[in-house]
């Protein structure tokens, strides 16, 4: 009796502790499988019958996905994805519509590579399918019974999103866009292929041949000559100012810096310590011409005259000491070099259109001044050469090509 009540007691314990362990484990192993595992199975069918080549069980299964279990948790297929599948289904009413929903240029690499992180799942399969189906689907596509321009857009788009796998360039796409445009001038899909698969309204607007940059930045001056006896180089902060018209440039800076004598002075009524500060000033002006120009680099020589003045600051000393300044016409020849941070200059976008253009770039520069202080001062002869590290900002506006617009007034 008592072993009885013993094995009693051990079943009624481990059967309690069975049921305060397992709950949850055998709910989710009684649980129906969720929409996410219908949808990932139901793909994976949908990609079986793509091989085999069975569309009507293909187009079946999605849209049992479509309107029985996509809602808006779930979503069963991107919009690249869902648009191959409308290829293969010819359900071209809605693949027109769907297109004309993405205002953006889609992601071609998409269309060229697929998933790369499932290789083997639908979207991959459809990717690399559609491309040795392709003749097969614009065959289909031009023996259905819909609107023309909606024939020849669908055609059209499929070149756009396989032309570097079926060999179209982007001036073969522009030169069927024209012929659509031409053929169908009132055809809603006119604003998707001007946007997207043609570049050309992006051509309809062009830099401005005018433009100007303002420049700032710091630097040095070298002095040559005899110069270089009385007063140490310096230091220099410059403020410039261009206005450009094609590769011609009119350009204006000054720049103010600070020295010190390296010897006394002589004036007058006194003399100038050795170590007294020095200032000087310098306005000039420029003629340049871009000998070259392109998105990242730009070289500009120039030569130019100006004025420049080298004095003592005389705040705290009598009004005799100015008599030590140097006050000269300058003639300048030099260069600069400008490094654009921004790979947009030549790349206008109808989507982000705004009428000015602003560009930042790095600019070196480097000029000799030569100064005739010797016609007051015999004594002092030579220059200044100048080398500046700049940054500056360069704004021009977008403008209608008229040409182009002339050459193809098909363009809006």
């Amino acid at each position: 009796m008592k072993k009885l009540i013993s094995i009693s007691i051990f079943i009624f314990i481990a059967t309690c502790l069975f049921a305060q362990v397992n709950p949850i484990e055998q709910e989710i192993i009684n649980q129906k499988e969720t929409k996410s595992v219908i949808i990932y199975k139901g793909k994976e069918y949908m990609k079986e019958k793509l091989i085999e080549g069975d569309l009507d069980k293909f187009k079946e299964i999605k849209d049992y996905l479509i309107y029985n279990i996509e809602d808006e948790y779930h979503s069963v297929f991107s919009s690249d994805e869902y648009i191959l599948v409308l290829y293969y289904t010819r359900e071209y009413e809605t693949l027109g519509n769907i297109i004309l929903m993405d205002i953006h240029n889609r992601n071609k690499s998409y269309f060229i590579y697929g998933n790369e992180i499932l290789k083997y799942n639908l979207s991959s399969v459809l990717v690399k399918k559609a491309e040795v189906d392709a003749d097969k689907i614009k065959s289909w596509i031009f023996e259905s019974n819909i609107a023309h321009d909606l024939r020849d857009f669908l055609i059209l788009y499929f070149n756009y999103i396989y032309s570097s796998k079926l060999g179209f360039s982007q001036d073969n796409l522009n030169e069927l866009s024209e012929q659509f445009v031409k053929k169908y001038p009132k055809s809603k899909y006119i604003s998707y292929i001007l946007g997207n698969i043609s570049n050309m309204r992006n051509k309809l607007y062009v830099k401005s041949n005018w433009g100007w940059t303002i420049n700032v930045g710091l630097g040095c001056g070298i002095l040559s000559g005899t110069l270089k006896d009385y007063y140490k180089h310096y230091g220099i902060i410059d403020v410039s100012f261009d206005i450009f018209y094609k590769k011609f440039a009119l350009l204006s800076d000054m720049y103010f810096g600070l020295s010190k004598n390296k010897k006394p002075l002589e004036y007058s009524t006194g003399m100038l310590n050795k170590g007294s500060r020095y200032s000087t000033v310098s306005i000039n002006t420029a003629f340049g011409y871009g000998i070259y120009n392109n998105h990242k680099i730009k070289i500009t020589p120039y030569i130019g005259v100006g004025y420049i003045s080298i004095g003592p600051e005389s705040d705290k000393l009598p009004d005799e000491v100015r008599e030590l300044e140097l006050e000269s016409i300058t003639y300048n020849i030099g260069c600069f070099f400008d490094y654009k941070t921004s790979s947009r200059e030549n790349s206008y976008s109808v989507f982000t259109h705004h009428s000015n253009l602003t560009l930042f770039y790095f600019r070196m520069g480097y000029s000799y001044n030569i100064p005739r202080f010797e016609k007051k001062h015999p004594e002092i002869t030579g220059g200044v050469h100048l080398i500046k590290v700049m940054v500056g900002w360069e704004f021009r506006k977008w403008v209608k090509n008229k040409n182009l617009k002339a050459e193809n007034p098909w363009l809006n």
